[in-house]
């Protein structure tokens, strides 16, 4: 329906530009997801959304909610070639330390959909995680090239450069990290992240 769609854009705006760091954006994103999945059961964005937010609440926030394999099993069952839903599915099978079903999953996800944002953040961090440094800054550098705005994305590349020893790259990517922050607060002042 209208009014789901218009309720799955206005959470992807809070997934994307809300404050990464404070857990209310992922609250807010499950609540706002929540509703259009009421609205339209089939809507398989919506639930992948909806599972992301759960997913990183339960392991970044350590807080006592689902984990989101609900939401992304539900949105596979609406579209089993939703990308985001495998990376939450990968995420469950991760903090189970079941790491090589965790990276088939991710591979699948990135099949699936080479360009989206959510994957290639959540398949650099798995690397930067396992010290893939390189490949971590690859994924980074996708991420960004696809939503330039993308301020964590841009300060873990600098993270990234400086463990490469790479200088002009880590100085472009502070560079950038400083300028998109500026634009950030510029729109939220009480952006803390």
């Amino acid at each position: 329906s209208a009014e789901a769609y218009s309720l799955y854009l206005l959470a992807r705006q809070y997934w994307v530009y809300g404050n990464f760091g404070d857990a209310r954006r992922e609250e807010r994103v499950m609540r706002i997801c929540g509703r259009a999945v009421q609205l339209d059961p089939y809507y398989g964005q919506a639930w992948a959304l909806l599972a992301f937010a759960q997913s990183t609440l339960r392991y970044c926030f350590g807080c006592e909610v689902d984990d989101g394999f609900a939401a992304a099993h539900a949105a596979l069952s609406v579209d089993s070639n939703i990308a985001e839903a495998h990376c939450t599915m990968a995420r469950r099978l991760e903090e189970r330390l079941l790491f090589a079903e965790a990276d088939a999953k991710m591979e699948t996800a990135l099949r699936l959909d080479p360009d989206s944002w959510d994957v290639n953040r959540e398949i650099a961090r798995v690397n930067l995680r396992d010290g893939r440094i390189a490949e971590a800054a690859r994924y980074f550098e996708r991420a960004v090239s696809l939503m330039e705005s993308d301020v964590q994305s841009w300060a873990r590349l600098v993270t990234c450069y400086h463990a490469l020893g790479d200088g002009p790259g880590m100085r472009k990517a502070a560079e950038t990290t400083v300028a998109q922050a500026e634009q950030v607060l510029a729109h939220d002042p009480s952006n803390g992240a």
